[in-house]
């Protein structure tokens, strides 16, 4: 019966029916003697694998463990050792998966070199490698026997196993060795079906290590044609695999999209479902890049998801949830924030994945324009590149990279461009050695990276000439956002130059590209900066009514420029809610950048205190906003100081041209600048001025905007009022609190100078009456006794009332001493963990002191606790510095808000100083008190 179970279990297997296997083999289980150790191992193993399949791994990891249990040597267990492996990376922990799998390999007799002798390990066996391409071939594999060993067999199954783990790990130098371990046992005992998959990863080895992309491609065609022709599966679907990651270097990615689907269907025959979802990687990158639509990116990406949700691949689905977030944005199905940083904690174990959000955010920052949110995404993405070496999107980012460099050349000042440049041609440099080997994938990017170069340095017909070429090479192959973003910067160009009609031509044909991709969000945005008065629609319409790319008309009946109410609601909402000054022009800036296609937009106010404009800053003191006054280079001032005469709405096609701002130290370096200039009132006078910027082009701002940027500005300026108030209150509260202080200061020094002092010379006198009083007088001295113990205790009462009021150590010592002290009054043991060295302004100082005292006592009251953890740190990530005081103790729990009036009170002296207090308090967790204070622009000198 357990053989015939068995049977039916192989048979599911094949069939990819892990559910039915698994069942099957929990019912054989079920009849197997407990003698029976081999099969006991076998079966378990099976299970091990369909559990693994169905994506059920805590329960797998059981499995494994009663394996381990059972087994006597570590080729008994292989198999199961190589599919848990597998499991481990699933979950990210590649350090577990990596160390079981290098434990297994070291028991079945591999060397495995010391991390100090990996480099001269690899040397040696990249020689080997190029000796195996350049005097053999493929008739010598052909020759060669095939791989019988049982020992050998089960070692390349779990090199194939770790190399993921290696991968996203961190680990490419194990990376390349395993795969190279793989080739040696390929040469020196013929290949099998167990070493075409890990030896085919040699070849990525030769590109990631080594910059070969020539070897690699070499070294993965000859490892797949002998897999073709031995019919060595799933081994064959897995060099497949690998051969479409590296056949963009060669081949248009076209093919590498069928070669993925093709390994993807033989792998899942297979039973290999771990490689086969890794897959979706080469498919995800080219299809973004040459699927006719997003809806084919789409689907490709659901199903990639839907495959490695399954099987419990979180690393493969964090990254393909990019590629959905980014079809969603570009579909306008999601709003993003180009220039908003990327959550690295979300990404702490896959910086794969991290790779990818920055990737995705740079296209989209390329495609809708966001120059700002391009350089911050690229930058972020260049040092990830390790991660992902070898692979197509690594040229994505290099070629992204390429134009944030070639945009802040043209706007930079003074010796900065030069520096640019030279990194930019260092980026193109590296993407011309692609291009000459596969130039369907890349010539049409470097020639657009060229046209860049010469547009940033003013040689104005060798750019003409470079986006011509760059527009050419890219009619000629199906690279949907690639040809609408070249048409897109070459009518940017050409408008930014004063070929108005061109330059609104090509914009026309970028709006068509793009609507025919489904990039509906872009399209809107097209829709939105040029009406149909200026740029009119695209329509394309044959002899039947179809529609076609290539014949190109422009109409003026199909689009509108009218003004999107519910956006403009939004917009208007969500500045209504801002009541900070520093986060409502950051706001500002968002909004009015998505609205209008805006490069730059600045938000100055008007000091009429100091006759100034202000930019808000993000160096605020927790009492007050302040604002650094803008020097003439950093923002066209002529353009200011002209709604400031005039109080008019200022609208400019190119202040470059315009004699009344040419000259503006800021408008003078600039090869063109749009300009919208806009007033801000408030009850009747100047509060603020918007200014619009656009660098890419000339006539940005037009007059169909101006009543979209009207609603804003008419928010803005209930905004800026509601800031006010709110500055204000705050800032009352503070100078309340802050007298409240300097009260208790004044009662603390005058109870010491006065009260303590007049306590301390009754009890000495007291004592002295008595020593004077004659011996016989008992009941007298007694009572002089009596009198000047009472003073004592009066004056440590007192004193103690005076600590509680004001401690002086505070005002002395700082916050750390003060703690000390009161920690060493405390009836209930405290440790504290502080930073020394530093004092903090004093209102901070102060506050965090009282909410240690408070929580100390609420402890020692109500909590019993054991002991009381008091912890302080100081954050001085961007954008703000912070002090954090947390008191934390083991007791009962049950604290909240309205128990009293200490910890509410604590609340509103956090929230007076800008900052947060939050309580945790559970029944069997205890209590923790957390206050958080901003310390912007605060000066903190040596204790």
């Amino acid at each position: 019966m357990v053989g015939l179970l068995r049977r039916a279990a192989d048979q599911a297997a094949m069939i990819g029916d892990h559910a039915l296997m698994n069942a099957l083999l929990a019912a054989a289980l079920r009849l197997i003697e407990p003698g029976e150790t081999a099969t006991l191992i076998a079966v378990h193993t099976g299970r091990h694998a369909a559990l693994y399949g169905l994506g059920r791994l805590d329960e797998a990891d059981e499995e494994y463990r009663t394996i381990e249990g059972l087994d006597r040597t570590a080729l008994d267990r292989a198999a199961a050792t190589a599919v848990q492996v597998s499991s481990l990376t699933h979950r990210s922990r590649f350090a577990d998966a990596i160390g079981l799998g290098i434990d297994s390999l070291r028991e079945l007799g591999i060397t495995v070199p010391a991390p100090d002798r990996l480099t001269a390990e690899l040397d040696h066996q990249f020689d080997d490698l190029h000796r195996w391409l350049d005097r053999t071939d493929a008739a010598d594999d052909l020759a060669r026997p095939e791989l019988t060993e049982p020992t050998l067999l089960a070692t390349t199954r779990l090199i194939d196993a770790v190399q993921p783990a290696a991968y996203f790990g961190g680990g490419h130098g194990a990376v390349a060795w395993l795969s190279l371990e793989a080739l040696r046992i390929w040469l020196e005992h013929g290949p099998g079906p167990t070493l075409i998959g890990p030896a085919s990863a040699a070849a990525v080895a030769a590109v990631a290590r080594r910059g070969d992309h020539a070897a690699g491609y070499r070294a993965v065609r000859r490892v797949l044609a002998l897999g073709e022709v031995r019919g060595y599966e799933p081994g064959t679907s897995e060099a497949r695999r690998r051969f479409a990651l590296l056949s963009c270097w060669f081949e248009p990615i076209e093919n590498g999209v069928q070669a993925a689907g093709r390994a993807r269907e033989g792998l899942i025959a297979g039973g290999d479902l771990a490689n086969a979802g890794y897959t979706y990687h080469p498919t995800a990158h080219y299809l973004l890049d040459c699927a006719p639509s997003l809806d084919v990116l789409v689907a490709e990406v659901e199903a990639g998801l839907a495959l490695v949700r399954q099987t419990g691949n979180e690393q493969t689905g964090q990254w393909l949830d990019c590629y959905q977030w980014l079809a969603g944005v570009l579909r306008g199905e999601s709003v993003a924030t180009t220039g908003k940083a990327v959550p690295a904690d979300r990404y702490a174990d896959n910086p794969m994945a991290l790779f990818h959000a920055h990737l995705s955010h740079a296209l989209v920052a390329a495609v809708f324009g966001d120059p700002v949110g391009l350089s911050q995404h690229t930058a972020a993405a260049m040092p990830l590149l390790s991660v992902v070496p070898g692979l197509y999107p690594t040229a994505v980012a290099r070629f992204l990279h390429g134009l944030a460099l070639a945009e802040q050349a043209r706007a930079g000042h003074g010796d900065e461009p030069g520096g640019l440049l030279a990194e930019l041609d260092e980026v193109t440099s590296w993407l011309a050695a692609r291009a000459a080997d596969a130039p369907d994938n890349f010539l049409h990017l470097l020639r657009l990276l060229e046209a860049e170069r010469a547009w940033a340095v003013g040689d104005f017909h060798a750019a003409a000439l470079a986006f011509d070429t760059a527009r050419r090479e890219a009619a000629d192959g199906q690279r949907p956002w690639h040809r609408a973003l070249i048409t897109e910067r070459t009518a940017r160009f050409h408008l930014a130059h004063g070929l108005e009609q061109t330059g609104r031509d090509l914009l026309a044909r970028a709006r068509e590209y793009y609507a025919t991709w489904g990039a509906t969000a872009k399209v809107a945005q097209l829709d939105w900066a040029y009406p149909t008065s200026q740029v009119g629609a695209l329509t394309t319409i044959g002899p039947a009514g179809d529609r076609h790319a290539d014949d190109l008309q422009l109409s003026s009946t199909v689009t509108t420029g009218t003004l999107d109410l519910l956006a403009i609601l939004a917009a208007s909402q969500a500045l209504s809610s801002e009541t900070d000054i520093e986060r409502l022009h950051a706001r500002v800036v968002e909004v009015l950048r998505a609205m209008t296609g805006a490069t730059s937009v600045h938000l100055l106010l008007r000091d009429d205190d100091r006759h100034d404009w202000l930019l808000p800053a993000a160096n605020r003191t927790t009492d007050t906003a302040t604002a650094g006054s803008p020097h003439e280079r950093d923002l066209p001032m002529s353009a200011v100081r002209y709604v400031q005469r005039t109080a008019e709405i200022l609208i400019v096609d190119d202040a470059t041209r315009d004699d009344r701002f040419a000259r503006d130290p800021y408008i003078a370096g600039l090869g063109a600048c749009s300009l919208l200039a806009m007033p801000i009132l408030g009850r009747g006078t100047l509060r603020a001025v918007l200014v619009l910027e656009n660098h890419l082009m000339r006539a940005a701002f037009t007059t169909e905007r101006l009543d979209a940027v009207r609603l804003i500005a008419a928010q803005l300026a209930v905004s800026l009022d509601n800031a006010q108030l709110y500055a204000d209150l705050t800032a009352s509260r503070a100078r309340i609190v802050a007298a409240a202080d300097q009260a208790r200061r004044r009662i603390e020094r005058d109870l010491h100078d006065g009260a303590q002092q007049r306590l301390v010379t009754l009890a000495m006198r007291a004592r002295i009456a008595r020593r004077a009083v004659p011996p016989e007088s008992g009941a007298l001295r007694e009572q002089l006794e009596a009198l000047a113990a009472e003073a004592s205790t009066a004056m440590t009462e007192l004193r103690e009332l005076a600590r509680g009021i004001h401690p002086p150590t505070l005002a002395q010592g700082g916050l750390l001493p003060a703690l000390n002290a009161l920690a060493r009054r405390s009836r209930v043991p405290v440790r504290i963990k502080a930073p020394t060295g530093h004092r903090l302004p004093e209102p901070v100082e102060v506050a965090a002191y009282y909410v240690v005292a408070e929580a100390l006592t609420n402890a020692t009251k109500h909590a019993e606790p054991s002991i009381v953890t008091v912890e302080i740190e100081i954050d001085t990530t961007p954008p703000d510095t912070v002090l954090r005081v947390q008191v934390h103790d083991d007791g009962r729990g049950g604290a909240h808000f309205t128990g009293g009036t200490g910890l509410l009170g604590l609340k509103d002296r956090v929230e007076t100083l800008g900052g947060r207090l939050t309580l945790h308090s559970g029944p069997t967790t205890g209590t923790a008190v957390l206050a958080e204070f901003p310390l912007r622009r605060a000066v903190m000198g040596p204790s």
